[in-house]
């Protein structure tokens, strides 16, 4: 019991960072999906397509990392 009120008060404060990931989440993997088609044709993935896959798999380690307690800096929004 003490580990379920533990963790929801960091849900309902992580709930920005869901929603908009959540859309994020989408096309990242449409981004995804377009880079390996890419790589198959051209030999490389594109520069833009990389960053932005790179930044959402950053964004949401820093959101997983700050709910289960391994860092005390809350997560910012942004891809950098």
């Amino acid at each position: 019991m003490c580990g379920i009120l533990f963790f929801l008060p960091k849900t309902s404060l992580l709930l920005p960072h869901l929603i908009i990931f959540w859309f994020l989440g989408i096309v990242m993997l449409f981004a995804a999906w377009i880079g390996c088609w890419a790589v198959l044709f051209t030999g490389s993935q594109p520069r833009g397509l990389f960053d932005f896959v790179l930044g959402c798999t950053r964004w949401q380690t820093r959101m997983n990392a700050w709910y289960f307690g391994l860092t005390d800096r809350y997560p910012p929004f942004g891809l950098d």
